[in-house]
């Protein structure tokens, strides 16, 4: 229902804006083509003080008093005579005002003036009202005045003030009487066009919507209406007809501006009311005007209708302000509220002046009361608008929280997770044990899936910063395609569902595009479809078209049979942490951005993406993407082509092989360090370690790596700084070698920020083996690199010494609070093994924190604090030290924060606690 309400509403808004450009345009034309009706040349005045006659259709006669009304049937000629003063100079004139009559003007019996707008109205049956001039002479002294006014209209029989004189002062006479008013309906104009332009640029240049475009509209009309209603409006446009038929149109669109605006201020809860007032409104419009243009009645005659729908506005409008009130919700726009009580009382008067007295009605009192609403909604949209800038400003410290949330998020998870990963991986390649493996591989893919969660937040956070980047290369169709379909392929064989691959080998094979970020997309597709699909099959078709730019647009299609989308659930698709049907699918797991971070990624690189779907069926997502092409040569033309079956276990694949290459690694957590070297054990690689930023100046003086990856947050050098003094100290043999950021950090903008900085390249924990491969491979010289072929079971055969297992079980009970070894156990696969060599490179890495922690804080070194404190929260974790990881975290954000009071208050009480822990430790393994 509230839709329909709102469908309705804007239909009346489209009817009001035709309205109001169609009177506009007419206004416009006919003011300008039309010939001028104006029967004035500005010259001089007095009132014609005189005893005046009526002459009957029987020639008989009675007095009127003039100005006056006498009875008269409509189109009914009223003859009035009276005699002119006894001296009259030469270029005097005698000056009336008709009333939508027409006139002429006789002295002694000799026409002097004829006004009738017959020959050049747009329409309508009399003559809009207008002031008369006709000329006298000296030699008219004491002569017979006769005026002959002819109306069909309520104003038959209307007698108005007649003037005398020179017509300059009649001019000024005039001016006095009427220009004020007149001049303040022009200022209330102006300010009307003021509002609405500011209003349109908010819209437009600011996209900030103010309902104070409509009420400026409402007011415009208004003052507009009183500008044509003025005596005086016959003396600033040409043609009067149309300058007074703007007077009618005006007062029949003014409601409905004024609805609109109430209704949007009033949040749409009498919009039923305000629909039905405005939809009675424009059927007045319409039958008035064509009543008017058939000549069937005159404007002025539907006045009184006119009257009672500006009425009935007014009391819509109170009775809507009132409940608002009793429901205490006028609170909201309470100056609208007074402003339009304002507008409602002068409006009342100014409307009973009308009927009581016109000739003293100047529309003052609509004035005064469209002045004060106009400064009531100006104060309020001015309010509204600071009001929406502190809370945009608040929006934008929000967002720059959450950057930081983000950033320390990702370094709080990577950093556990790199361990995690790390040392399964170890578990995978050597150990033998099938039981053993087979939870390594469930540790191996829930990290990875914990992992992606995380990857997929952080680039919804890139995409909403605005610094998501599509980097185009170069790259070979074919490897990608190839990798999309191992995924599809592998993930599919685990469900037990079909593959069918087809691709368009006409297609050409070397493109210039993001590569990465439209694998991403196609892996997200393809899981997607994996995912939903409980049987069948799933499809992947790749096709395309080319282009005369020299591009081609590649169409890569993923179809399933799966359970397939709602049609009303389509548009939903693309929300951001939106799954659809979760009862159903509750054992799904995802963030539900996915399609989300797709689609923004494919309009990014100026592609579609289009949905078809039937319910309970299954579901077809196409990616229409346009490339570069950079050469001719087609998918057929390259030897390795896209396969459809399945890799092999035993199939031979190259390896990375450099064991003369030389590579220093640099992380102050001792575990990281473990990591690095066990990830690259098949490699061969010379790997040399250093703790810290100092360590890593003093090894690189003495010799040349081919290769360093540095870890950003160290204590006392940190790892830009580090990087800075290493290029810029003379004579180090590893100036030109390349470094390699490694660090925990992997928020928008990180990459950026550190080839910025002069990294090389840029690697986040936790680190992938295939990863940290395929950057070793890209970065080492090609000297040291060596081709071995190798195959997956070939992995497996290299075992280390079985290290002995711990017999005993320690018992905690009193003490579990120190120590909870089972906490700590999921980090280490559940082996005791090892768990106990990670207490002991704990243990051991704890002896430099355990003499640096006093002198940092005496110091108050509180940068390289918090970075100790730090590593301290995140390792006490992996060995089940959890009271201790919490005080440390309070530590790291104080020292952080610079907060010396906690500091000074919690610090003994911290270290002390620290110390206890280290020698329940070495109880453990003692």
């Amino acid at each position: 229902m509230g839709k329909q309400n709102t469908d309705g509403m804007k239909i009346i808004k489209r009817i009001l804006f035709v309205l109001m450009i169609g009177v506009l345009l007419y206004f416009c034309l006919a003011e300008t083509f039309l010939p001028s009706e104006n029967a004035v040349s500005i010259e001089h005045c007095e009132i014609l003080e005189a005893e005046w006659e009526r002459i009957l259709p029987d020639g008989s006669c009675e007095s009127v008093e003039v100005p006056g009304k006498c009875d008269a049937y409509r189109s009914e000629a009223v003859i009035i005579e009276t005699v002119l003063p006894d001296e009259i100079d030469d270029g005097y004139s005698v000056c009336l005002r008709s009333s939508q009559q027409d006139i002429e003007v006789y002295v002694d019996g000799m026409l002097r003036q004829r006004y009738t707008t017959k020959d050049s109205r747009p329409f309508g049956r009399n003559s809009m009202s207008c002031y008369v001039f006709a000329g006298l002479s000296e030699s008219d002294s004491g002569k017979t005045l006769r005026i002959i006014s002819v109306s069909d209209s309520m104003y038959s029989g209307q007698l108005n003030e007649v003037y005398i004189g020179n017509p300059s002062a009649i001019f000024n006479f005039l001016i006095q009487k009427y220009g004020v008013i007149t001049l303040i309906d022009m200022i209330i104009l102006l300010l009307s066009i003021i509002a609405i332009v500011t209003s349109v640029l908010l819209r437009v240049v600011f996209h900030k919507n103010v309902a104070l475009n409509y009420l400026g509209w409402g007011v415009f009309w208004a003052a507009l209406w009183m500008i044509a209603e003025s005596k005086l409006r016959q003396f600033l446009l040409p043609n009067n007809s149309v300058f007074g038929s703007i007077a009618f149109f005006a007062v029949m669109i003014i409601p409905l501006p004024f609805y609109i605006y109430i209704d949007s201020i009033q949040d749409h809860r009498y919009q039923k009311w305000h629909r039905v007032m405005c939809t009675v409104t424009i059927a007045e419009f319409v039958v008035c005007t064509i009543l008017q243009l058939c000549n069937i009645r005159d404007f002025i005659d539907t006045m009184i209708g006119m009257h009672l729908t500006l009425g009935a506005a007014f009391i819509v409008f109170s009775i809507t302000i009132l409940l608002d009130w009793k429901k205490k919700k006028l609170q909201e726009y309470r100056l609208i509220a007074i402003g339009f009580a304002g507008v409602i009382i002068a409006g009342s008067v100014e409307i009973i002046w009308v009927y009581l007295n016109m000739n003293h009605s100047r529309g003052i009192m609509i004035c005064i009361g469209l002045l004060f609403l106009l400064s009531m909604a100006s104060i309020k949209t001015a309010k509204d608008l600071m009001k929406k800038e502190q809370e945009t400003q608040v929006a934008v410290q929000l967002g720059k929280s959450k950057a930081d949330f983000l950033a320390n998020m990702s370094h709080e998870i990577r950093t556990p997770i790199n361990t995690v990963i790390g040392m399964n991986e170890m578990i995978l390649r050597e150990n033998q044990s099938k039981e053993v493996k087979e939870y390594a591989q469930n540790i191996k893919r829930a990290s990875n899936m914990l992992l992606a969660l995380i990857d997929d937040v952080l680039d919804f956070s890139k995409i909403e910063a605005g610094r998501m980047e599509i980097v185009e290369t170069e790259y070979n169709l074919n490897i990608l395609l190839k990798d999309v379909s191992q995924v599809l392929s592998n993930k599919a064989k685990e469900k037990g569902l079909k593959v069918e691959i087809s691709i368009d080998d006409k297609l050409p094979a070397i493109l210039f595009g993001d590569e990465i970020r439209i694998k991403q997309v196609l892996h997200n597709l393809v899981t997607n479809a994996v995912k939903y699909t409980e049987k069948g099959k799933v499809i992947f078709r790749v096709d395309g078209q080319v282009l005369e730019n020299g591009q081609v647009e590649l169409e890569m299609a993923v179809e399933d049979t799966g359970s397939g989308i709602k049609q009303e659930d389509i548009s939903k698709l693309f929300e951001s942490f939106t799954r659809l049907e979760q009862e159903k699918n509750r054992s799904i797991q995802g963030t539900g951005l996915g399609l989300s971070i797709s689609k923004r990624l494919i309009d990014l690189m100026h592609g579609q993406l289009k949905v078809n779907s039937v319910y309970g069926k299954g579901s077809c997502f196409t990616v229409l993407i346009p490339q570069r092409i950079l050469n001719q040569k087609t998918l057929a033309d390259e030897e390795a082509t896209v396969k459809e079956d399945i890799p092999q276990t035993e199939a031979e694949q190259e390896q990375l092989y450099a064991p003369s290459a030389k590579v220093l690694v640099v992380d102050d957590n001792d575990m990281n360090l473990e990591v690095f070297k066990a990830l690259l054990k098949r490699t061969q690689i010379q790997v040399d370690t250093a703790t810290g930023g100092k360590e890593c100046l003093t090894k690189s003086k003495d010799k040349k790596y081919d290769l360093i990856f540095m870890d950003h947050m160290m204590p006392e050098l940190d790892g830009i700084k580090t990087l800075h003094l290493l290029k810029e100290e003379k004579g180090n043999p590893n100036q030109e070698t390349k470094v390699i950021a490694l660090t925990a950090n992997a928020i928008v903008g990180s990459r950026e920020s550190y080839l910025k900085e002069g990294f090389d390249d840029y690697i986040s924990k936790p680190i992938a083996s295939d990863k940290l491969e395929e950057m070793l491979a890209a970065h080492l010289p090609e000297n040291v690199k060596e081709k071995k072929q190798t195959t997956l079971k070939e992995e497996t055969v290299n075992t280390p010494q079985e290290i002995k297992k711990e017999q005993s079980v320690i018992q905690e009970k009193e003490e579990s609070e120190l120590i909870n070894k089972e906490s700590a156990m999921p980090y280490c696969c559940n082996s005791d093994e090892m768990y106990y060599e990670m207490l002991k490179v704990y243990l051991t890495q704890s002896e430099k924190y355990v003499e640096k922690l006093p002198v940092c804080y005496q110091e108050k070194d509180w940068e390289n604090y918090a970075i100790m404190v730090h590593a301290i929260k995140s390792t006490s974790l992996t060995i089940g030290a959890n009271r201790l990881s919490e005080l440390a975290k309070e530590q790291e954000m104080a020292s952080k924060a610079k907060d010396e009071v906690f500091l000074q208050t919690n610090w003994e009480t911290f270290y002390a606690y620290y110390l206890t822990v280290l020698e329940k430790g070495k109880e453990m393994i003692s």
